[in-house]
């Protein structure tokens, strides 16, 4: 269980990037850990859950993690508002490290193969 919700928190932070502070975050992630994501997990995967009593089927975690995150980052987003440098760059972004680019892109290339 504790592994989706560390997913779950990895999905959430690509919504709060350059918008929230990171000792915000981790307080956010705790809370949002016992108030959101334990009642969904046990509606959805506990013994007399109301989603699972309606005869949903969630094999992968697809419900819980993913409907989860994205409503939660959605409303997020829309809460903290823009990025902080949005409409301020003078210059486009480069990569960091190319070569970590590199291998993620293969890891997922290999992976999807």
């Amino acid at each position: 269980q504790m592994t989706f919700a560390i997913i779950a928190s990895a999905i959430i932070s690509g919504a709060i990037a350059e918008r929230m502070r990171f000792s915000a975050f981790v307080c956010f992630i705790c809370l949002w850990s016992v108030l959101v994501y334990a009642p969904v997990c046990h509606w959805t995967w506990g013994p007399g859950g109301w989603i699972d009593e309606l005869g949903a089927k969630d094999f992968a975690g697809g419900i819980v993690v993913h409907e989860s995150t994205a409503v939660s980052a959605l409303v997020l987003a829309g809460l903290l508002g823009p990025r902080l440098r949005c409409g301020q760059r003078e210059q486009e972004d480069q990569p960091h490290n190319v070569p970590f680019a590199i291998l993620g892109a293969a890891l997922l290339w290999f992976g999807w193969s």
